[in-house]
């Protein structure tokens, strides 16, 4: 049997799954991030807790939950891209590393960019850091068409219509 990769939105009975996906996909990288900024004296991008509460902020209504997107095989999902429909902002994209090189996050950042279509919004932005233990991410974002466009790593990318 063939392994293949599914994608839709996430599920109410899903709630709790994308907090662990986040923390097990970039948690580590968040903690040395969360301590680098507390010993500069500089507030914390996001901290553990943010990325736990990413459930409660994409399962608060429907209307969210079809903004955050979810690639499953055979049932698990291992891979999530969240979209705010109302600031057109990409909030996160993981995908679990066992799953990475095969085109889920390609197909995670275009469904995203539909969803910011979807909502009517021209351009859609990135607003977290990449992580050195994540450096395929930069290049990533740029073949995809992302310039970057501050110094804390957001990039930006204007979308046409379909």
């Amino acid at each position: 049997m063939q392994n293949t990769y599914t994608l839709g939105t996430a599920d109410f009975h899903e709630q709790g799954k994308l907090g662990a996906l986040l923390l097990e996909v970039g948690g580590e990288a968040w903690r040395r991030e969360a301590e680098a900024a507390k010993i500069a004296g500089q507030p914390a991008v996001a901290g553990e807790d943010e990325l736990l509460a990413a459930d409660d902020f994409y399962f608060s209504t429907a209307e969210l939950m079809n903004c955050c997107l979810f690639a499953r095989l055979n049932g698990e999902i291992v891979g999530a891209a969240g979209v705010n429909p109302f600031t057109a902002t990409l909030h996160f994209l993981a995908v679990k590393a066992a799953h990475r090189r095969r085109g889920l996050g390609k197909s995670l950042l275009a469904a995203a960019e539909q969803t910011a279509r979807r909502y009517g919004h021209p351009a859609l932005k990135l607003e977290f850091p990449v992580a050195p233990e994540f450096a395929g991410a930069a290049e990533f974002f740029a073949v995809s068409g992302y310039a970057l466009f501050s110094s804390r790593q957001h990039y930006g990318k204007a979308l046409k219509r379909n």
